[in-house]
């Protein structure tokens, strides 16, 4: 998918790439999505692609959960052609930064609301607060459509005593939404493990400038 971004491809071609691209590398029917949006479009969670061209400094939003057995391991992404705004630059590096302190701080023994409060308070240090709107993580595993996620099984939101435990999996998701400007959303796949998360995949969670 970030290959295939070029001034005025549209967000349809992007969303046949990516599809494509994970049905050849091994992934049975996908139980939602892929999403695939750009520009201030991305506000709106989980819209998808409408045959509208991608034009340079566009936020391009990619989320998809590949599906192996009937497990699904979801991923978010953002994107852009030629040089990010500033905007742009400055929430992604607040997402970043909680996925960061995710992956650095948060083990098994925390409650899920201790676990969502280290993510928020990230966030909240770089004055982008407001726009976390949602909560840290949540369940993955066995799913069907039309969805992908565990939220009624286990999450990590405020106000959850629940535990973490090893063995869980989750979709971790800093992500940031403002109205007239977009979203984005550095993401991380992870299980629970021994002495914390551990990721599912290896896609670096960088802001890529095509």
């Amino acid at each position: 998918g970030f290959e295939a971004l070029i001034d005025g491809v549209t967000d349809t071609e992007i969303g046949a790439v990516i599809t494509a691209s994970a049905i050849r590398a091994g992934s049975e029917a996908m139980t939602g999505g892929p999403f695939v949006t750009a520009g201030e479009r991305t506000f709106m969670a989980h819209s998808s692609w409408v045959g509208e061209p991608i034009r340079c400094g566009d936020i391009v939003n990619m989320e998809m959960a590949c599906v192996v057995s009937q497990y699904n391991v979801p991923c978010f992404r953002v994107a852009v052609i030629g040089q990010p705004s500033a905007e742009l630059e400055a929430f992604h590096a607040a997402s970043e930064k909680g996925l960061t302190a995710a992956l650095e701080r948060i083990e098994p023994g925390m409650t899920s609301h201790e676990a969502d409060s280290l993510v928020r308070s990230v966030i909240g240090a770089t004055g982008m607060g407001d726009y976390f709107v949602v909560r840290a993580a949540y369940g993955i595993g066995l799913a069907f459509g039309p969805g992908w996620g565990e939220d009624n099984v286990m999450s990590i939101r405020p106000g959850d005593s629940r535990v973490l435990e090893p063995g869980m999996c989750f979709h971790v998701v800093p992500a940031l939404y403002k109205a007239g400007f977009g979203a984005v959303c550095c993401s991380m796949p992870v299980v629970v493990g021994e002495k914390g998360l551990e990721p599912l995949v290896d896609l670096e969670a960088k802001l890529v400038v095509r």
